[in-house]
């Protein structure tokens, strides 16, 4: 879904923080996900594939500090995705680096 677009990405991102409260907090996604998380999963995963390890370190804090509780939405390699914490998330993407 993103994976087209991550400028597009980038700039709605920019958008809800500019707009940081409890209204942007809930926004969901046209597929009924929590915006903000699943956001910022995407964004710690393209900075990482791109070496920003510095920008990837930021969103991670920020995720772990905001969205301890909440479920991202990962897609697998060849297979369907599933529901998984944002530290299990975090834990896979780590593994793939």
């Amino acid at each position: 879904m993103w994976s087209s677009d991550p400028d597009g990405v980038e700039n709605y991102y920019s958008m809800l923080k500019e707009h940081d409260n409890e209204i942007t907090a809930e926004v969901v996604t046209d597929r009924g996900i929590e915006a903000l998380p699943n956001i910022e999963l995407y964004m710690v995963r393209q900075h990482m594939l791109e070496g920003h390890e510095t920008e990837a370190a930021i969103l991670t804090d920020s995720l772990l500090e905001h969205y301890p509780e909440s479920l991202v939405f990962m897609g697998g390699r060849g297979r369907g995705g599933r529901w998984v914490t944002v530290q299990e998330a975090l834990d896979r993407i780590a593994a793939e680096q």
